[in-house]
């Protein structure tokens, strides 16, 4: 059996003012993505109207952004733990890097999660209307194999 070395990396809001900048900086992003997607001009009234409503949201999930933070990291534990990911760093790596590296993998997800949270009832697509869109993943061309290199 693989000797384990257990790390405990807790979600702790440090500073609330910078993570309201940080909610205010997401809410104008999210927005104008949204804005874009729609073909609404920026700085339109409907443009405005869904920034500060999103500001407005995302300021709310600052109250809960331990707890977001929280689910954000055991997302990512998961995802390690089923070994179809893995950390793409040196090893061994020290314990402080890898809290690091798990902290900003998670303030990816806690985005994730803000953007849905922020937009219901506002920017979520039903399934009737969702557009026939899908994610790019980009490969090192060695390392995968399509249909086309066969």
């Amino acid at each position: 059996m693989d000797k384990r070395t257990r790390l405990e990396v807790k979600p702790e809001l440090v500073d609330i003012e910078a993570a309201l900048r940080d909610a205010e900086d997401l809410a104008w992003e999210h927005a104008k993505v949204a804005a874009l997607a729609g073909a609404l001009p920026l700085g339109s009234d409907p443009h405005e109207f869904l920034y500060k409503e999103m500001q407005k949201r995302y300021a709310e999930l600052t109250n809960y952004l331990e707890f977001l933070t929280f689910n954000g990291l055991v997302l990512i534990r998961a995802m390690l733990e089923s070994g179809h990911l893995q950390l793409a760093a040196e090893k061994p790596i020290h314990e402080n890097d890898v809290a690091q590296i798990l902290g900003e993998l998670s303030q990816m997800a806690v985005s994730s999660y803000a953007w849905m949270i922020a937009g219901y009832e506002i920017l979520w697509p039903a399934n009737k209307t969702m557009p026939n869109v899908g994610v790019a993943f980009n490969f090192l061309s060695d390392d995968i194999t399509t249909e086309e290199t066969e």
